[in-house]
C-alpha cells in the first residue's frame, strides 16, 4: 500500500465533500500494478495475468473501502470487455 497515495485521494475526496461534490470512485481494470504489467506485457497474457490480478483486487478493492468508505459511498468496478 502507498500511504501517499491513500492521503493524496483521501485529501482530493475531503476537498470533493467541502465543495459539496460527492464522489463516484471507480475501480478500474486499468489500475494494473507495474510490476504485473512488466511481467506479462499488460493485459496480453490473459491466461496469466488474470489470476495475479484477482490476488491484486481482492487486496487493493478492501484497502479502498476501508480508506475512503467513511466518505464514499458510490463505487463502481469497470471492465472493459
Amino acid at each position: 500500500v502507498n500511504p501517499k497515495g491513500i492521503a493524496f485521494y483521501s485529501n482530493f475526496i475531503n476537498a470533493l465533500l467541502e465543495h459539496d461534490i460527492i464522489p463516484f470512485v471507480t475501480l478500474y481494470h486499468w489500475d494494473l500494478p507495474q510490476a504485473l504489467h512488466d511481467r506479462y506485457g499488460g493485459w496480453l497474457n490473459k491466461d496469466e495475468i488474470v489470476q495475479d490480478y484477482v490476488r491484486y483486487a481482492k487486496a487493493s478493492c478492501p484497502v479502498c473501502f476501508q480508506a475512503f468508505g467513511d466518505r464514499v459511498k458510490h463505487w463502481y468496478v469497470l471492465h472493459s470487455n
